[in-house]
């Protein structure tokens, strides 16, 4: 039963696959049926991304106004610990995202090695 399930996953998925597109990245490709983020540009979303993050703020003071207070309160009574949780998050971060793209380069260049047809114009 479990072969016939994998069988018929391959014949669904058998154009990506065939392109060189691996299975288990298949259902993280981004989506975009209408056309919605081509359409918009790099300053559409840019702006897209504000005014979300405003509406979200808004909501948290409209909802949430005592918990947005007492977090307010903890960051101005102590200011050099919350700086201090700000830039640990950043050099956090950006450990993160060197050793994620070492990890894309060497994975990339494996798959360079083993599938250079992946990798060719057409």
């Amino acid at each position: 039963m479990r072969a016939a399930g994998a069988r018929d996953a391959r014949n669904r998925f058998a154009p990506a696959l065939d392109s060189g597109m691996d299975l288990l990245v298949l259902p993280l490709q981004q989506v975009d049926p209408f056309g919605v983020q081509q359409s918009l540009g790099v300053a559409g979303r840019a702006v897209a991304a504000f005014l979300g993050t405003l509406i979200v703020g808004a909501l948290l003071l409209a909802f949430v106004e005592e918990w947005f207070e007492r977090l307010l309160g903890v960051v101005d009574d102590a200011p050099v610990p919350s700086f201090l949780w700000g830039i640990g998050t950043l050099v956090g971060g950006l450990i993160s995202f060197v050793i994620s793209s070492i990890g894309v380069g060497v994975h990339e260049s494996e798959a360079l090695v083993s599938q250079p047809e992946r990798f060719a114009f057409r």
